[in-house]
């Protein structure tokens, strides 16, 4: 959704200033259409939030994360765990670090 309004909105800009909403007067609509897409957004980012929340799935996934991201428990274990979800790479744990190496 963000991508999608990032390379729009200069087309969205350009139709609200040929329409005049950039004018003091129209100010007042320009904040109302704001603030119900505001609104919109808000409740959608909550719904999201909510319905991962309640899934099984998700809060065993996110548990499996975080007990890879801790020091104190078996990397392999971590490993085996979080392979059985599909997720974004950045998230995967480091294996090794340059600023761990002394030299």
């Amino acid at each position: 959704m963000w991508n999608i309004s990032y390379y729009t909105s200069p087309l969205i800009l350009t139709f609200l200033y040929r329409r005049g909403y950039f004018v003091a007067e129209s100010i007042t609509s320009l904040l109302k259409l704001s603030t119900g897409i505001g609104i919109f957004v808000a409740i959608s980012i909550c719904m999201r939030g909510f319905g991962r929340s309640q899934s099984r799935t998700y809060v065993k996934f996110s548990k499996a994360l975080e007990n890879s991201k801790t020091d104190n428990v078996n990397k392999e274990e971590a490993k085996r765990q979080l392979r059985m979800y599909d997720f974004d790479f950045k998230e995967w744990p480091v294996d090794f670090s340059v600023s761990e190496v002394d030299g």
